[in-house]
């Protein structure tokens, strides 16, 4: 089976995050200033061409819905 067509399994079988629980099982942000190997890096609103205001996420990450069968899964 093709990686796309798996890609779209996964999607299709993601269930909505009930409203309420969203704050509860969701978390995102972006990223910060840091260095890597010595080398500073910059915060991403500080990089060029991105509005200093943005609330875009860079980091998105989301626990199991309440009655997901992950815990099927080793």
């Amino acid at each position: 089976m093709e990686h796309r067509e798996e890609k779209v399994k996964v999607a299709k079988s993601i269930r909505p995050v009930p409203a309420g629980k969203i704050n509860e099982l969701v978390e995102r942000g972006q990223y910060g200033s840091g260095k890597i190997n010595g080398k500073e890096f910059p915060a991403y609103r500080d990089e060029d061409g991105v509005d200093p205001g943005s609330k875009t996420e860079t980091f998105v990450a989301m626990k199991p819905a309440p009655g997901a069968l992950w815990k099927r899964i080793n």
